[in-house]
């Protein structure tokens, strides 16, 4: 089929696209639109301008809610063209153009004094502070929050943003620990360290010395430790590593004949006055202790069996057929 060929062209006003005459003149005249759906979007929202998008180069009208002042601003037609063409996307606070930005804004908020009523009250110094936490809390008490089924599904599979992941990895767990490690460094909790203590008596198999004396298997000992281990097993003796003891944790306790084998580390044994209200301690909870420094392990070998020796004994019948040197 050939195409009309239009002795006269109009470009509508809504959509700029080009249409040509093939009605009456008095028609022609007053035809502003290239089709219906033109005509019928500019009754509804009454165009009376259009614009050229600078990012798709597409026509756009003039909505009837835009000022004369939001006009002259726009420049795309849409919202995706705009999220296109936004000039910091990807950039970092390195970048000279964004930290420039972020002076400006933060020296503006400053001027502006756009600062929250309520910084630096509390409930107990401000009346209207603790009339809006009561109001909050009886909100939350009637109307509970619940989770929906993916953080469900997602607290049962253990799943949290950051897990996995230390503060040498991400810089917002680092920024946290550093807050929290500023908060509370030198700063003694006599309610959590009570509230520790009873969880950890409560359940003795989730204390940190438990799981290392159901991991060690020669691994997990100190160097000295495993001298001390070594030369009980040459004697016979049954000794368990980290057993518990009231609210302590000795090295080597023998159960049987209620002994404890301390082996003290220069690093880890330096207050006396802390290790005489230890030792007293296991007393009153009828456990007898022998102490072994570092030194005398190391260099002193067997002195330190016979030592152990005399204290323990030996499971064996024969006592003298053991080799103590």
């Amino acid at each position: 089929m050939a195409k009309k060929n239009y002795c006269e062209i109009k470009y509508c006003e809504i959509c700029g696209g080009v249409y040509g005459k093939h009605t009456s003149s008095n028609v022609w005249k007053k035809r502003k639109y290239c089709s219906v759906e033109c005509k019928k979007s500019w009754k509804k929202y009454n165009y009376t301008e259009i614009k050229w998008c600078e990012c798709c180069n597409k026509v756009f009208p003039r909505n009837r809610k835009h000022s004369q002042k939001q006009w002259d601003e726009i420049k795309y037609c849409g919202r995706e063209c705009q999220q296109a063409n936004i000039w910091n996307r990807g950039l970092t606070l390195d970048d000279e153009k964004l930290e420039k930005a972020t002076r400006q804004l933060r020296k503006y908020s400053f001027k502006k004094n756009n600062k929250p009523w309520s910084k630096g009250l509390t409930k107990e110094t401000d009346e209207r502070l603790a009339k809006l936490s009561i109001t909050i809390s009886e909100i939350q008490k009637r109307n509970p929050r619940k989770a929906n089924e993916n953080q469900l599904v997602g607290l049962e599979l253990g799943r949290m943003w950051c897990k996995g992941l230390t503060k040498e990895d991400h810089p917002s767990i680092a920024r946290r620990a550093k807050i929290l490690s500023e908060k509370y460094t030198g700063v003694k909790r006599p309610e959590q360290s009570e509230r520790q203590r009873q969880y950890f008596q409560d359940n003795p198999e989730k204390h940190p010395n438990a799981i290392l004396a159901k991991k060690t298997k020669g691994n997990g000992y100190t160097h000295i430790e495993k001298i001390v281990s070594e030369l009980l097993q040459e004697l016979g003796i049954e000794a368990v590593f980290n057993h518990k003891v009231g609210s302590k944790w000795p090295d080597f306790a023998v159960i049987e004949k209620r002994k404890i084998i301390e082996c003290d580390g220069e690093r880890w044994h330096k207050d006396k006055k802390k290790e005489q209200e230890r030792d007293l301690y296991l007393a009153q909870c009828g456990w007898d202790v022998l102490h072994l420094t570092g030194s005398e392990i190391v260099s002193k070998t067997s002195e330190c069996k016979e030592r152990i020796f005399e204290f323990v004994g030996s499971s064996y019948d024969n006592y003298s057929s053991i080799d103590l040197y």
